[in-house]
């Protein structure tokens, strides 16, 4: 976990599913709080952040992790670039892209050079794209189960009409499907979606959209997704979810029947839902636990085990 301004902190989880702290770690940089810019690298030995230099974002981190969770080998890459948000790292371990927050044209690819040290090479950009503004700061974006598709919250800071933007992937560019995206919702700018999740077998993948999260069925051979809602069920929250400035995450148990909505609001009015899936995808109404209330940005992660 990231505990205020730079410092990092892991823990060991017990055998009873309580925590003990392992290690805090004092990093010489200030990360970045914005869902989608940090991300674990797939062997779980490297862990990368973006860092804020004055009122923009410039480069990235590194830190390394062992087998007992204790961080070291701090490195630092100065992209050159402002206002860059990390996606996540290709499911291969090979590489990671960023995108500049307000323009689609600009995302770079930058291979991770070492596998022992997970240090960054040199990137290379695909500026030929310019399908559509992605705004990704307040969501994030998933591989597809194959990784060769790669699905972006585009959160519509312009005011449009907020989207799921999809593309296919390579190692070194990246180019949008027909369609280019599938509209979530038409939400006041910077509402909607705050954020995607695929489910473990790949077929669905769901949105936390402006007052609903919504369901949809993604074709596994072209990585398309069906615009058509499979189903539409309120966010944990309800309409004091609606600000930009209030935490929704989403997550899903392995085992595919069940996903989890938190919405932590300005208001106080904070919420955990458990959704049911069925067989075919559709979420069910849920089941809501009222959580502490918090002034600090909240994620929500699934720890399998019992």
């Amino acid at each position: 976990m990231i505990n205020g301004a730079n410092q990092f902190q892991s823990y060991l989880r017990n055998s009873d599913g309580s925590l003990s702290l392992k290690n805090t770690y004092v990093a010489s940089v200030t990360p970045v709080l914005i869902q989608g810019t940090t991300a674990f690298h797939p062997s779980g030995k490297f862990f990368y952040y973006t860092v804020n230099t004055a009122t923009s974002i410039t480069s990235f981190s590194k830190l390394q992790l062992d087998s007992e969770g204790t961080f070291s080998g701090e490195a630092n890459t100065v992209t050159g670039q402002n206002w860059s948000v990390m996606g996540p790292i290709h499911p291969t371990g090979n590489y990671f892209m960023t995108f500049h927050k307000l323009s689609a044209a600009t995302r770079m690819f930058y291979p991770i050079a070492d596998v022992n040290t997970g240090a960054v090479g040199t990137p290379t950009s695909n500026a030929t794209v310019t399908d559509t503004t992605l705004y990704p700061e307040n969501g994030h974006c998933i591989y597809s189960s194959n990784a060769n598709f790669l699905y972006c919250a585009n959160n519509s800071n312009l005011g449009n009409n907020g989207s799921i933007v999809q593309m296919s992937v390579t190692s070194t560019s990246n180019a949008v499907l027909a369609p280019s995206s599938v509209l979530v919702q038409s939400p006041t700018a910077y509402l909607s979606p705050k954020s995607i999740v695929l489910h473990p077998s790949g077929q669905y993948i769901y949105a936390y959209g402006e007052t609903n999260i919504y369901a949809y069925a993604v074709d596994q051979v072209t990585g398309v997704i069906n615009a058509t809602v499979l189903s539409s069920v309120p966010t944990p929250g309800g309409a004091s979810c609606t600000s930009n400035s209030n935490v929704t995450r989403l997550a899903i148990h392995p085992l595919g029947n069940m996903l989890y909505a938190v919405c932590v609001s300005t208001n106080g009015s904070n919420h955990l839902g458990s959704y049911p899936i069925n067989s075919s995808g559709q979420l069910s109404l849920p089941t809501l636990i009222t959580i502490p209330n918090t002034t600090n940005s909240m994620n929500l992660l699934f720890v399998s085990g019992n």
